[in-house]
Formats: structure tokens, sequence, C-alpha cells
């Protein structure tokens, strides 16, 4: 069965493999490069990784295939499922959401996980991408919340097939922290991001990596699949060139581990941040940074 692409995406796409552009032919459920190369269409899912699924030069593993194997057996319904997560989230979320603009825009979710900024952004009018290096989660997103303006997209972030200064808000929730070259990644996102663009990337803040024995190839292996901890000082050489930033820090850990969220829950947005402000100033121990990038007009 064909599902058609919608015209708003055609229009944005374009080869990972040289940037150049991409037909497609809706009965073959097909995308075709200039150059002859063909992609799949899965079920209205573009699917366009590169031949090489290693996409950064530093990458020595078919990484795709690990995150299509682990979204295979990771369920975030199950996270939400403790109070204390369901709260961490939800407070993440709107922290994400306060830096959104208000007139219907074209969001980039990089690794879409359950599809909460789809829930979150398709009532307010925006365009919603859902995108991830494995096939599970996109589908698992537009199939969930479906809407025209909701599409799904399987690339890597490290060579998006999306063309120049296309894309209005880019979201990378709890991402930067496993990929290989933070920096790369943040300049790859900045490249799709249109003039007075922002890109919101929210990482662990100071976290002490911590790593186990693998059983099988008895090499280290970062817990959580954390690879890199990021902090004030790191993040600023990693921000492209010209481009405004601003740092925040929040979710004070120590109110999480006194169960505040049982009061916290019913508290507005703003009254419970300016809490966890006064919180890490009076105890600093913030658990969350976000940066958000802006690209100048």
């Amino acid at each position: 069965m064909n599902h058609p692409l919608p015209t708003f995406l055609i229009n944005l796409l374009q080869d990972p493999e040289g940037g150049g552009p991409l037909t497609y032919e809706p009965n073959a459920n097909k995308m075709v490069s200039s150059s002859g190369k063909t992609y799949d269409v899965e079920k209205g899912i573009p699917v366009l990784l590169k031949t090489s699924e290693a996409g950064h030069p530093e990458q020595k593993f078919e990484y795709a295939r690990h995150y299509e194997k682990d979204a295979e057996v990771f369920h975030y319904e199950e996270i939400n499922e403790h109070p204390v997560s369901a709260f961490e989230n939800r407070r993440l979320h709107e922290m994400i959401l306060t830096h959104l603009p208000k007139d219907p825009c074209m969001i980039l979710d990089i690794g879409c996980g359950n599809g909460w900024v789809a829930a979150s952004c398709l009532p307010q009018g925006h365009h919603v991408i859902s995108a991830d290096i494995g096939r599970i989660n996109p589908l698992k997103a537009v199939t969930k919340y479906s809407s025209e303006k909701h599409v799904g997209l399987v690339a890597d972030a490290f060579s998006l097939p999306l063309k120049n200064e296309s894309i209005d808000i880019i979201i990378a929730a709890e991402i930067m922290e496993h990929v290989v070259d933070p920096k790369a990644f943040m300049a790859e996102l900045y490249r799709c991001l249109r003039p007075g663009g922002k890109m919101i990337i929210t990482t662990p803040y100071h976290e002490k990596l911590e790593y186990s024995l693998c059983i099988h190839c008895h090499q280290a292996t970062p817990r959580h699949a954390h690879l890199h901890s990021f902090h004030e000082k790191n993040i600023p050489p990693m921000v492209p060139e010209g481009s405004r930033f601003e740092l925040v820090i929040f979710m004070n850990k120590f109110l999480l581990k006194l169960y505040t969220h049982v009061v916290f829950k019913y508290f507005p947005f703003v009254f419970w941040k300016k809490i966890d402000q006064f919180a890490n100033v009076l105890r600093p121990s913030a658990l969350r940074m976000m940066v958000v990038v802006e690209k100048p007009k």
C-alpha cells in the first residue's frame, strides 16, 4: 500500500550523499537522486541514510542497526510509569516548549522517541518532522499522532537529508550525549536552520560518566550509552561561529530526591521554574542543561 508523501516534505529533502536533488516516485515508493541512487519510502516515511551507516568518519560500527535494535526493546511509556521520571520529563518538555514561537512553523524533532514533540506542537498548528536513525520510532510517532502536518523521516543526524536553511526550529532532547562528535552534530543541525531559527538541545548537566565491562567484547561500555558529559565550559567551543546562544541549567536533584513532585506537579511551570532556580542557587545540583542556539537573520 502506497502512502503519498506531502509536498511540504518533498520540497525540504535532498540526497544525504552529496546534497543533490531528490525526485519522488510514488508508484514505486522510492526517492531517486540525480545520480540514480534510490531510497525506499516505507509506509510514508523516507529512509534517507547513506550507503555507509557510519555517517561520521570517526564512527567504526554500524550504529543505525545498533539503534534500531535499541528501539525494539526500549519503551518510553515504561519510563513515564515512575512518578519522579514522569515529572522530570514533563518539566523538561515544558522548558523546551517555552522557546517555541507562537506562529506556526516547521519543527524538526531529532531522535523523536515517543513523539512527544508532535503531541505538543501539532495542536498549535506547527508542522513536525519526527526523525530518527531507526525506522521504529518515526513510524510509531506518525501512527500515534496522525496529521497532514506530521511526517516521519529516517535519517542520520551527521548527514541530514534536508536542504540548507530549511527548518525553523530543531529540537534534540537528550541526544547529544550519545553522539560520537557533538561539535559536528551541532554544525549539521545548524546548517539546516533558517536565519532567525533556533535549535534547542537538552542534555544531562555535568554528568559523571560510568562504565561497565561488556561480557561479549570485554570493553568498557558507558552506562545509558552516554559518551560525553557537558557543562558551561565545554559547550561554547562547540557552538557554530557567529550564532547567539543561551545556556539554561535546571532540574534540582535534591528537590527530586525529596519527592517534592508530589506537590510541585500541581504547580504551573513558571512557578516551579522559579523554585527550581532558587534551589540551584541555594544548593547547586542541577541535572539538566538546555542549549538554545539562534541563527542570525
